[in-house]
């Protein structure tokens, strides 16, 4: 069976808070602790930034899948975890982004998913 480029995307829905672990994603401005909404200052040139994605009590075992505006940007395995993804130009764009780890049993998106975890940046310009 052909993979389409779709399968790659998360498929648009009302997702709620799901299974263990905590997701904290920080920029230079800030962290989503709290419910706050980190800043990236940001312009026309700016091509490439980083986000930095903190795990905790997520399941090791499980594949997590991180998408950014429901684009897949890496799958990784998350536990007690620091580590960082790149955004490139339309996650960058002014405006706020949503980042969304999904972990599903299968350890494949035609899985159950059963972790679920979002937080939000916002791109301003500078």
């Amino acid at each position: 069976v052909p993979v389409s480029s779709a399968s790659k995307d998360l498929p648009d829905g009302d997702y709620k808070d799901m299974g263990e672990g905590v997701l904290v994603i920080a920029t230079e401005g800030g962290t989503s602790e709290d419910g706050n909404v980190p800043v990236i200052f940001a312009d026309k040139n700016t091509i490439m930034g980083g986000l930095g994605i903190h795990t905790s009590e997520f399941d090791g075992s499980k594949l997590s899948y991180v998408y950014v505006d429901g684009m897949l940007n890496t799958k990784d395995q998350y536990g007690h975890t620091d580590s960082s993804i790149n955004l490139k130009s339309d996650f960058l764009s002014i405006g706020k982004h949503k980042v969304e780890v999904v972990q599903y049993d299968s350890n494949t998106p035609d899985g159950k998913m059963i972790t679920y975890k979002s937080a939000s940046y916002e791109v301003k310009e500078k």
